[in-house]
């Protein structure tokens, strides 16, 4: 009897899930170019369809609610987690009666994928409310930061995973309702049907409105507790123990190792660990940390990467770094790490180019970042970069931009101009990045202003004669 009250309430609440999956396989199609160059016009139809409204967010679970969501789908793995990521629907209350519901699970030997919601007994309230310096107009992902819960997954005592390498994405639905998605970097693979507990604290001290959030992988009282099954998706875990040395920036050799290339649906994730030399700590000079390009060694196509960590110290002298490779690699044999010289011949000069006037790369000789496009409406600028040849840490290659108007000026600075809020996402797919610059209280012809765009390239020399070829096996 619920489920038919359930069904005849969204026969007229909203639309049906059959529309909404036309609506999903519409938007997955390949967009159809109006302007191949330059900047183009986003259409209010987009800005329409992509709309959440409160109504839709309680007909649907947190999964189907985050692939109607632009931001989500800007990742990249929307099709990936479709297939992969577990129904778990199970919930947890804490003592003041805030309800934890772990709706769907995606994991493997490196990552483990949650999406949640958090129904809270007390309104939630908005960044915009705790913080005067953020507009009420301020784009969902702000409104919603600092909301989400700092999970940690554990097999019994063991801790497999402490805190979000990234930020995951959170929206509030509504005073009470939050929903969400964060990825965990585990220390060590799950095995199948292993028994796992996944714990959640608040990112805030209770009661607390202001301050600083919770440290990430602290040891924090947990508010909830889900039981969870481990159920990883396959994955292989390549090169294991292979050392080489690499010509370094500061240091003529750098001695690393592979810990691990891990490869799955998932994602692939290359850790390496450096040692040290003598005296790092306390020689500047010393503490620089390798540069490199990764190619396909038998097709010799580049891939894109992103550094997830800090380097951390482990046991010794030594520093390890991971690295997740942003490319359809499941056939990679032998993979080429190719040192680079950046800033060479004294660094490069500020690129100015017309906004209409795309695509535009950063002079490197061996490929880049090339900004592609600039699409402007809707109160928003979305600006596109995508790898072009030879492409190091992918953090080091897109600069930021500055918005010009025909004399120079730079929008969004100065006494007075409406404030923008800027997002990056990174597509773990193929390593294009898209900038959002979402603008509130715009003065009527602001954008129309935007001629230029202006940006410091960070260049960067390719070393092939000095590559070294890793064989994963």
């Amino acid at each position: 009897m619920i489920k038919q009250n359930y069904r005849r309430e969204m026969e007229h609440a909203g639309p049906t899930r059959a529309q909404l999956d036309r609506l999903w396989r519409t938007m997955d199609a390949p967009a159809q170019p109006r302007n191949p160059r330059g900047r183009t016009v986003l259409a209010a139809v987009l800005a329409a369809a992509l709309l959440t409204t409160v109504a839709l967010a309680y007909s649907l679970g947190v999964f189907d609610f985050l692939r109607g969501r632009e931001e989500y789908r800007l990742l990249g793995q929307a099709e990936v987690y479709e297939e992969y990521a577990r129904e778990v629907g199970l919930s947890a209350t804490a003592e003041n009666g805030d309800v934890l519901t772990v709706d769907r699970v995606a994991m493997d030997g490196k990552f483990c994928t949650v999406f949640y919601s958090v129904s809270s007994a007390q309104p939630m309230k908005a960044w915009s409310e705790r913080d005067g310096a953020i507009s009420d107009k301020a784009p969902d992902l702000w409104q919603a930061r600092r909301l989400a819960p700092v999970f940690s997954l554990y097999a019994g005592e063991e801790r497999l995973a402490a805190g979000r390498y990234d930020g995951g994405q959170q929206y509030l639905t509504d005073a009470k309702t939050l929903y969400g998605e964060a990825r965990l970097l585990l220390e060590r693979p799950p095995e199948e049907g292993e028994a796992l507990e996944l714990r959640a604290a608040p990112s805030w001290t209770e009661g607390e409105e202001s301050g600083g959030p919770a440290a990430e992988g602290a040891e924090m009282p947990a508010k909830w507790s889900v039981p969870l099954t481990a159920h990883p998706v396959e994955s292989e875990r390549l090169a294991q123990g292979q050392t080489f040395a690499l010509w370094g920036q500061g240091r003529d050799l750098e001695e690393l190792e592979i810990l691990s290339l891990d490869r799955s649906p998932l994602g692939t994730l290359l850790t390496i660990r450096e040692t040290l030399p003598e005296g790092y700590w306390e020689d500047d000079s010393l503490q620089t940390t390798p540069q490199f390009a990764l190619r396909d060694g038998d097709t010799g196509a580049y891939i894109p990467y992103g550094k997830l960590n800090n380097g951390r110290e482990g046991a010794g002298p030594y520093r390890t770094d991971v690295y997740e490779l942003y490319a359809d690699v499941s056939g990679l044999k032998n993979l080429e790490i190719v040192p680079v010289r950046r800033n060479f011949a004294g660094g490069a000069p500020r690129v100015v180019v017309d906004a209409d006037d795309l695509p535009v790369g950063q002079g490197n000789p061996d490929g880049g970042y090339v900004l592609t496009d600039c699409a402007v409406g809707d109160g928003r600028i979305v600006l596109t970069w995508r790898p072009e040849g030879a492409v190091i840490n992918v953090s080091q290659c897109v600069p930021p931009v500055e918005l010009l108007d025909g004399e120079g000026n730079r929008l969004f600075t100065g006494a007075g101009a409406p404030d923008a809020y800027g997002d990056t996402f990174i597509n773990r797919a193929d390593g294009s990045v898209t900038v959002i610059e979402t603008a509130v209280d715009l003065p009527e012809g602001y954008l129309d202003r935007l001629v230029q765009l202006a940006f410091w390239p960070g260049q960067y020399k390719l070393l092939p004669e000095k590559a070294v070829t890793i064989a994963l096996k």
